[in-house]
């Protein structure tokens, strides 16, 4: 996501993948703890970005519903890709719908 020169690539692995296996093996839990400490609003940077453009592969930003699956505005938010994506880094469901729901 977005590399600088110059950036740690440890720190960056650490900021959008925190639940990698490898990273917490070589790195250990108080350096992603650190990490993440130190970027309050990457969540938020997570959901107001996108790397694709909004034409490309519209078919995958359709919610298709089960029969008897929820179908409320909540259950949809959180069913949509940029926030699966951000629960499959590591965010807890309930920060990332607390931050979708204040946008």
């Amino acid at each position: 996501r977005c590399w600088e020169s110059g950036d740690d690539p440890w720190v960056e692995h650490a900021k959008w993948f925190p639940r990698c296996e490898y990273l917490i093996r070589i790195k250990g839990q108080e350096f992603i703890r650190q990490v993440q400490a130190s970027y309050p609003h990457l969540l938020e940077q997570l959901l107001s970005t996108s790397d694709s453009p909004e034409d490309e592969n519209a078919e995958s930003s359709i919610i298709r519903f089960e029969p008897g699956e929820d179908h409320s505005e909540d259950a949809i938010m959180m069913n949509t890709p940029v926030v699966n994506a951000a629960v499959e880094m590591g965010f807890s469901r309930s920060l990332v719908k607390y931050t979708v729901q204040r946008k």
